[in-house]
């Protein structure tokens, strides 16, 4: 995916993946050696598994680290937990624009599950 998203950037789009953060951590070597290389924006939204109100115990090991691995590789994030963030997301997006690097959106659980 972050391969793809490189590509389209290459073909003038702006574009964005989504993904859960376990997907984070198995495109560390992606986004080193790619995107952070060659300044490509991306936006990242990101399923952030293991936050409050998740029921499978299995996620918490990934959710733990999620944050410092997006800071290890300098990429801004903001965190979502209410639907009152998402309305920061498009500041998010022209900053990756404008500085020429990708940023992350990190959705909570119960924020990705919302059931109205």
């Amino acid at each position: 995916g972050v391969g793809i998203c490189a590509g389209a950037y290459l073909g003038n789009k702006f574009p964005c993946i989504m993904m859960q953060n376990t997907g984070i951590g198995n495109s560390v070597n992606a986004i080193a050696s790619l995107l952070k290389l060659y300044n490509f924006p991306i936006v990242f939204i990101i399923s952030y598994r293991g936050t409050p109100g998740e029921a499978v115990g299995a996620q918490g090991g990934m959710a733990n680290i999620t944050k410092k691995i997006l800071d290890t590789l300098n990429i801004p994030t903001l965190h979502c937990s209410t639907e009152k963030d998402l309305e920061k997301i498009s500041i998010y997006a022209d900053h990756a624009k404008v500085m020429e690097t990708s940023v992350a959106i990190l959705c909570d659980f119960d924020l990705m599950n919302y059931d109205s």
